[in-house]
């Protein structure tokens, strides 16, 4: 396996889960899933499923969404395990009547979208639950080219807003007014 993927890997994720082997698990998603699974998604799978990936990381998407940033990126909060709550099999049993027959969810976006695995060509897509006439947007041809379009975003932890004013109207103010706790 290529280090500079692993190097990556260990830059992006808030910590290593090194978890037990889990070859039967990844057995039974290959066979329940009629796909191979690559060294490198199994590596993620092993070291970092259910880890939060680092803040303020964003990937370069192919396609762009409706929810892609100005400098067009996108958040992603992490990839599902195989094993435990909310994994691969139990989101793919919550959402198979919406995704297209070919999409397995493997990840988590920011909001609530789903990071997919394409089943014939292993590319990677975006699904947006909210976007019913399109909702599925290319996000890389393969899990390494995802991993390595992953970029530190600028911190905006010192950005100077100034003075911020906040309005309310009279009838939100009469309502915060005769609320009863």
């Amino acid at each position: 396996m290529n280090e500079h993927f692993i190097a990556k890997c260990n830059v992006l994720f808030e910590n290593n889960c090194k978890k037990e082997k889990i070859v039967e698990e990844l057995i039974k998603i290959q066979h329940s899933f009629e796909i191979e699974i690559s060294e490198e998604y199994k590596y993620i799978l092993e070291n970092y499923a259910g880890i939060c990936l680092k803040d303020n990381y964003g990937f370069k998407s192919l396609e762009r969404t409706p929810l892609t940033d100005k400098k067009g990126y996108d958040s992603m909060m992490l990839f599902f395990p195989v094993t435990g709550k909310n994994n691969i099999c139990e989101m793919y049993e919550v959402y198979k009547q919406q995704l297209p027959y070919n999409l397995i969810p493997i990840g988590e976006l920011d909001g609530g979208n789903l990071l997919c695995i394409n089943r014939l060509n292993y590319a990677i897509y975006i699904w947006i639950h909210d976007d019913i006439k399109e909702g599925v947007y290319l996000a890389q041809n393969s899990i390494v080219e995802l991993i390595e379009s992953f970029e530190l975003l600028e911190s905006t932890e010192n950005l100077d807003l100034g003075i911020v004013e906040t309005r309310f109207s009279a009838s939100f103010l009469d309502a915060l007014k005769n609320y009863k706790k």
